[in-house]
């Protein structure tokens, strides 16, 4: 049996995975809509339908005119369904007119809809640059689904977090009976720090629904990288090469500890998967760096002192005409990927005021430098802080 969710056929086994991701589609703060190929419209999801005063229903089976004037027709959204038609994927400002006849302008994503590598339709995401739009009022049903998605969210959190309790509680009564350098102690300490390390997730799922209640503290890079990685690279599944070269100066920036280990944990994973096959050597450094006027329009920084943090692997690269759209929303170069990771990890890196580059060339590996601000931190003595971070 087959069903069909947003104009999308798929077998019985694909339908719970299909309503999932039209609930990430309703939920999500970027207006995402399908058209097929003559424009007519298959599918919108709530913020699209909002930003232009619509409800969702009255959207589906119209056609894209009815959201741009002649003129924005005729220069912006033709030139950029050409562009999408010969390379798959563009981008471009775009006017609209809303609903009640007032105009403003979005930052929209194009990409090609496929179907066995034949062009199907296309796949619009939009996001207001602002100008006369009203901001869209979330629908009250939508805010009840949000409310409860919340409460359950926390209760699982709660939980979770007191079965965490009594497994560290256990942990650190035993450690106490086993001699300081045996193995056995060894290894208790690591499911003690992955159970402190599983509590922050706790925290982060708590937080989910709070994104303005971060808890930003200072945080010494080097110290995060290297408790990060060595959990990580004990879960790996397939051994790879592995160094690291961490800064031993200042080195410290101002930020959420679980959003810094989720952009090390991302980074690291991606470029593991980029060697998962053949093997490789993944690299992980950092320094500390200032940045003055002349380099920062090229980092789109403001100047500055920074801490840089690289991640590169010697794995299969990204190609040239996907490397521009790594951070766009919903885009992913692996068939399981959802295409939020380096999303999610640009937006956080931005919130504190730093930036991405990426360097990468096919068959050869892949870099990112992150980007964030320094701070200096000399209240306390260095021993006290970095006993501070691991506690």
């Amino acid at each position: 049996m087959k069903t069909l969710i947003a104009g999308i056929t798929m077998h019985d086994t694909d339908v719970e995975d299909a309503y999932l991701h039209n609930e990430a589609f309703d939920q999500t703060f970027c207006g995402i809509a399908f058209s097929d190929l003559n424009g007519n419209i298959q599918f919108v999801n709530t913020t699209f339908a909002l930003l232009h005063g619509y409800n969702e229903k009255e959207l589906c089976g119209k056609h894209l005119s009815l959201f741009h004037t002649q003129e924005q027709i005729h220069r912006e959204l033709i030139p950029l369904l050409e562009m999408a038609r010969v390379y798959g994927h563009c981008q471009g400002t775009v006017g609209h007119v809303n609903k009640d006849g007032t105009t403003f302008s979005t930052r929209m994503s194009l990409n090609v809809l496929k179907d066995d590598d034949s062009p199907i339709g296309f796949i619009f995401i939009t996001k207001n640059n602002g100008g006369n739009s009203p901001k869209p009022e979330i629908p009250k049903h939508l805010i009840k689904k949000t409310h409860h998605l919340e409460t359950s969210a926390r209760k699982i959190a709660h939980d979770f977090n007191n079965f965490l309790n009594v497994i560290i509680g256990n942990i650190e009564i035993s450690i106490r009976s086993v001699p300081k350098k045996s193995q056995l102690r060894s290894n208790l300490e690591e499911v003690l720090l992955a159970s402190a390390r599983a509590q922050d997730l706790v925290r982060e799922i708590l937080d989910s629904t709070r994104p303005d209640n971060h808890t930003l503290k200072p945080l010494h890079m080097p110290v995060v990288v290297m408790d990060t990685l060595r959990l990580l690279l004990a879960s790996l599944p397939i051994p790879i090469e592995f160094s690291q070269k961490l800064s031993k100066g200042n080195g410290w920036v101002l930020a959420d500890p679980t959003q810094i280990q989720r952009i090390i944990m991302n980074l690291c994973i991606n470029g593991y998967h980029a060697m998962e096959q053949t093997g490789g050597k993944l690299n992980v450094t950092i320094t500390e760096i200032d940045i003055d006027p002349a380099d920062s329009a090229n980092l789109n920084m403001d100047p500055g002192a920074y801490v840089c943090m690289s991640v590169s692997d010697t794995g299969s690269g990204i190609e040239l005409d996907v490397i521009d759209r790594i951070f766009e929303p919903y885009f992913s170069t692996k068939e399981k990927g959802n295409g939020l990771g380096l999303y999610i990890v640009l937006e956080i890196v931005k919130s504190y005021g730093g930036n991405i580059r990426v360097c990468s060339e096919p068959g050869k590996g892949t870099a990112f430098d992150v980007y964030l601000p320094r701070i200096d931190y000399d209240d306390q003595g260095l021993e006290a802080i970095l006993q501070e971070q691991t506690t």
